[in-house]
């Protein structure tokens, strides 16, 4: 089914408000932090605290404190999360989510979605959180709003910008590595630039457990990013941002004995819009997005002919904020593209969508949330989701709220149009419905706990017969409740993240893979003057994974500390796996043991 641009552009016209702005949150003291704001959720600008979804909101602030070694550390654990890992740094790491599937998360960098074409998943160990300013993640299906993959969640990456200063950073770490992070933003009232590039080194370590060389898994990657926003006057601003990645790493494939194996993969993802202040309820926001793929699997001696992909999209959104009510509307645009690849019977896909989305308080405590998509893919057709939900703050200090979502799951290129892969063009979408409800206490910007049960059901599954073909066939059931906390008392910080769930596959009774039934997250930091020191303990309960493999649980602490010489100088270090913790994440391959850096970073 074809529209055109022009006929979907009608569609996002405006229309009487019937939505609901986020409360502006209470001053807090100068020396607090204040609630951060969050646009994933509802794709509109809210407060963490009046959003009716989960939402976790990791700032730089908190990046330089944690010092993550990768993006995968960084969201390990958090409520909710669970992080997978064929090996060391640059190997395949999957990301579930409220145990949902790795491909059932859409992940967006600077608001571009990023899955990848051919598989669905996303590369999460090809981001260095050196080039990262901020993640916001959304728990629950969020489809309504982002349309297709969003069943499990949304996961946001805004990439570096920010304030004026440069600073350059150099570490060396266990198995041979280093890092090498410079970064520099400069500007007026009117213009901002940041830039931002990183270069890191490892020889790393054996990933296979079975696998007897000695022979160790290494991995190179050269970053660069910019991003820069400029006000034209007081109705216009533009935003432009861009990251590349060039990446090179070994791994063990055990579809092949070859030691010498590796991929090499380049991308490049640009991002810009342009928001026009209509008046001081009305913006209009134009967007436009591209992301290109290279990459090789080298595993044999010959050199393979590249894979290469582009995803191009563009959007129209309008945003209506007063008093009691927010709310935007808008359409967009998706036209993906197998450049250069073999095997498959299709080559391109494109994708239409129109959205509305909105927030409404019918009174100071007692909010209406809804919405509403429809997405027409020109290989499986139409399909509608929506959501519906309400708050209530019947405190000064607490809320509660429920909501219904659904969510689906577009199959990819490789599910339908890859016979040699068991591609089947018959196959229908997977969906969700989410329930939820949830408590939260949260006094003032320092402290919040919310506590969130939900129940996830998921028809369609797309899964493999013995003859590895793809069909859809299972159903699953996931029951949860996440317990999050935060409390800030200077010069003390914790966050504490707690997940209980209960991953079921319908159709055989058995739990699904690589899913823990309880895992949690401790983060605990002290600041003194100008030094501070934190710990990370994460914890995990035993896990299956194929071919009827167990996996045992286990628990891991990190240490961390900087200490601030003068305006210029900061030295910093941390120790992970600090008791050397043999563990699995992912049955055959081993995960980094005990792992020193140390860190220091010239300010100008």
């Amino acid at each position: 089914m074809k529209y055109s641009l022009w006929g979907l552009a009608a569609l996002s016209l405006p229309l009487p408000a019937l939505v609901t702005p986020a409360q502006a949150s209470d001053s807090v003291a100068d020396n607090t932090v204040l609630t951060p704001m969050v646009v994933t959720a509802n794709r509109m600008p809210q407060s963490v605290n009046d959003t009716l979804e989960s939402v976790t909101v990791i700032s730089r602030e908190d990046i330089d404190r944690l010092q993550p070694e990768s993006l995968g550390d960084l969201l390990a654990g958090r409520a909710g999360i669970e992080v997978t890992a064929n090996g060391g740094q640059g190997s395949v790491t999957s990301l579930f989510m409220r145990g949902t599937e790795s491909d059932h998360v859409l992940v967006l960098i600077n608001g571009i979605r990023q899955n990848q074409l051919q598989s669905g998943g996303f590369r999460w160990e090809l981001i260095n959180p050196a080039m990262i300013e901020r993640v916001e993640i959304v728990r629950g299906p969020q489809s309504s709003a982002w349309g297709a993959d969003a069943l499990g969640g949304v996961i946001n990456i805004i990439t570096r910008q920010g304030a004026e200063g440069s600073q350059v950073q150099y570490s060396r770490g266990r198995y041979d590595s280093w890092k090498l992070e410079a970064n520099t933003s400069a500007g007026n009232e009117q213009t901002q630039l940041n830039l931002a590039a990183s270069r890191e080194e490892t020889d790393g370590f054996n990933a296979q457990g079975a696998d007897v060389s000695g022979e160790r898994d290494g991995f190179e990657q050269t970053s660069l990013n910019l991003g820069l926003d400029h006000r034209f006057n007081q109705q216009l601003k533009g935003h432009l941002s861009i990251l590349h990645t060039d990446n090179k790493g070994d791994y063990d494939a055990l579809y092949t004995d070859e030691d010498d194996v590796y991929y090499e993969q380049d991308s490049t993802q640009i991002a810009s819009h342009l928001d026009i202040q209509l008046n001081s309820h009305w913006m209009v926001r134009l967007l436009a997005g591209q992301t290109d793929t290279e990459s090789r699997d080298y595993t044999t001696a010959e050199r393979p002919d590249p894979v290469r992909t582009r995803r191009q999209e563009y959007g129209i959104q309008h945003l209506f904020q007063d008093q009691d009510y927010s709310a935007t509307l808008g359409i967009d645009y998706r036209l993906d593209r197998l450049l250069e690849t073999e095997g498959f019977e299709r080559d391109r896909r494109e994708n239409y969508g129109a959205y509305a989305q909105m927030r409404y308080y019918l009174t100071h405590d007692w909010a209406l949330s809804s919405g509403i998509r429809f997405d027409d893919d020109e290989f499986f057709g139409h399909h509608t989701t929506g959501h519906i939900g309400t708050q209530w703050q019947f405190t000064p200090t607490q809320s509660v709220g429920a909501s219904v979502a659904q969510g689906f799951r577009a199959p990819s290129f490789q599910e339908l149009y890859k016979p040699a892969w068991g591609g089947n063009p018959d196959l229908d979408p997977e969906e969700s419905v989410n329930y939820e409800a949830y408590w939260q206490w949260a006094p003032d910007d320092t402290q919040q706990l919310r506590l969130t049960a939900f129940r996830n059901d998921i028809d369609d599954l797309i899964g493999t017969d013995s003859q590895f073909n793809y069909y859809n066939v299972g159903e699953a059931r996931i029951d949860g409740v996440e317990l999050q906390a935060r409390q800030q008392w200077d010069p003390w910080l914790l966050n504490l993240a707690t997940t209980w769930q209960d991953a079921e596959d319908r159709d055989t009774g058995e739990r699904l893979l690589k899913r823990a039934d309880l895992f949690a997250r401790l983060d605990l930091d002290y600041r003194w003057q100008q030094a501070s020191v934190g710990a990370t303990v994460r914890s995990s309960g035993d896990r299956d994974d194929f071919g009827g493999a167990h996996m045992g649980g286990y628990t891991t602490y990190d240490l961390r500390a900087s200490w601030t010489l003068n305006d210029r100088w900061v030295l910093r270090g941390k120790l992970e796996n600090l008791s050397d913790k043999t563990y699995e994440t992912a049955k055959g391959y081993n995960i980094r043991g005990r792992y020193w850096e140390a860190s220091v970073a010239l300010r100008f």
